[in-house]
C-alpha cells in the first residue's frame, strides 16, 4: 500500500516516490532506519506531490512491482538506505528500468553509540557506482533531512532528474537544415536518440516559405495581438510599417505554433537564412515571443540550441 502526500503550494512541482531498499533479514537499527524514513516522507510532501511506500522493498517481485506503480503514475522515484549486501542483486533490475528517473538519498548514522546504524552512506555509495557500470544515469543526495540544508539539496535533485527526463522524451523539430558552413551544428538523429534520447522531426523549409505567402486567416489574429502586447520599440518607423512587420512575425509564430502541435514538438530549430530574409522579415521577434513565452527554440539550425532551452526552463524557469 502507497501514502499520497500533497500541501498547497506544491501543485505544480514534480511528482515523486519515496521507498525505502531493506533488508530481507534483521540488521542494522531499525528504528533508527524508521526515523530516517519518516522524516524523509515528512521533508518530500513538503515540497512535493509524493508517494510514500511506508513498507520496504526487499526482493525483487517488490521491485518490480514498485517500478511498475511508479512508471505509470510517471513519477520520479527516490530510493533510501539500500545496501549492497542485501539488495546488490537488485540493481539488475534496476538497470533495466532507465526509462524511470531516480534519486538515490543517503541519510545519517545515529550519532550515538558505536554500533552502525544504517550504511545508508556507504550502501547508497556502492549501489550508485554499481548501477553507473550499467550506464545508469540517476541522482544523488546525501544530507539529514531534519536539517535546513538538506531541502533546497532535494529540490536540486529532483529538478535535475526532472529536466533529464524531458530532454530523454523530447521531440525536437528541425525547420530545414543547419545555417550554411555551421558544421558543428549538423545533429545525426541516430545518435541524438542514442546518446541523450531525444528524437528528430525534420520539417522542409519550403512548407515555412509556404505558409508564410498564404492569405492571412482569423488564426493570424491572436499571434499579432500577442505580439502587440509586448514592449516593442520601432524607432522612426511609421505606423503602417509597424502593423507589417508585427503580421510578419505573427506569420512566422503561427507557422511554428502549428508545427509544434502537430508534430508534438518540445522544441524547434529552424534555418533562418539565406533564405528568410528573402521574405522581406527576419524571424528573430517571433522566435524571441516564443522564448518569453517558454517555448524552446533556436535559429540557424540549432538543434542543441533548443534542447538548452529545455534544459533551462527546466532547471531556471526561464530560457538562456
Amino acid at each position: 500500500m502507497s501514502i499520497t502526500h500533497a500541501t498547497q503550494d506544491n501543485a505544480g512541482a514534480p511528482r515523486v516516490a519515496l521507498a525505502t531498499l531493506g533488508r530481507a533479514r534483521p540488521g542494522f537499527d531499525q528504528q533508527w532506519g524508521a526515523r530516517m524514513q519518516q522524516h524523509c516522507a515528512t521533508l518530500i510532501a513538503h515540497h512535493f506531490h509524493a508517494t510514500v511506500h511506508p513498507t520496504a522493498v526487499v526482493n525483487p517481485t517488490e521491485l518490480t512491482a514498485l517500478l511498475q506503480e511508479v512508471r505509470s503514475a510517471r513519477q520520479i522515484l527516490i530510493l533510501i538506505q539500500p545496501t549492497i549486501a542485501d539488495g546488490g542483486h537488485l540493481t539488475q533490475i534496476i538497470s533495466a528500468a532507465r526509462d524511470i528517473p531516480m534519486i538515490y538519498w543517503a541519510t545519517p548514522e545515529r550519532p550515538q553509540g558505536a554500533m552502525v546504524s544504517s550504511n545508508a552512506l556507504v550502501g547508497t555509495h556502492l549501489f550508485v557506482a554499481t548501477l553507473r557500470q550499467h550506464g545508469i544515469r540517476c541522482g544523488w543526495l546525501y544530507g539529514d533531512p531534519r536539517e535546513s540544508a538538506t531541502g533546497p539539496k532535494l529540490q536540486q535533485e529532483v529538478a535535475l532528474m526532472d529536466t533529464l527526463q524531458q530532454v530523454r522524451n523530447a521531440t525536437i523539430g528541425l525547420i530545414g537544415s543547419h545555417a550554411p558552413g555551421f558544421i558543428d551544428l549538423h545533429v545525426d538523429p541516430r545518435v541524438l536518440f542514442e546518446e541523450l534520447g531525444p528524437t528528430l522531426c525534420p520539417i522542409a523549409l519550403n512548407e515555412l516559405i509556404t505558409a508564410f505567402q498564404a492569405p492571412a486567416t482569423a488564426e493570424l489574429r491572436p499571434y499579432i495581438e500577442r505580439l502587440k502586447s509586448y514592449p516593442l520599440h520601432f524607432h522612426e518607423i511609421k505606423a503602417q510599417e509597424q502593423a507589417t512587420i508585427i503580421e510578419a512575425q505573427a506569420r512566422y509564430w503561427l507557422f511554428y505554433a502549428r508545427a509544434i502541435a502537430h508534430g508534438g514538438l518540445n522544441g524547434l530549430a529552424l534555418r533562418c537564412w539565406p533564405e528568410l530574409p528573402n521574405m522581406g522579415h527576419w524571424p528573430y521577434l517571433a522566435v524571441s515571443a516564443m522564448l518569453s513565452e517558454g517555448i524552446a527554440a533556436a535559429i540557424e539550425g540549432d538543434v542543441e540550441g533548443a534542447l538548452c532551452g529545455i534544459i533551462s526552463w527546466g532547471l531556471t524557469g526561464q530560457m538562456p
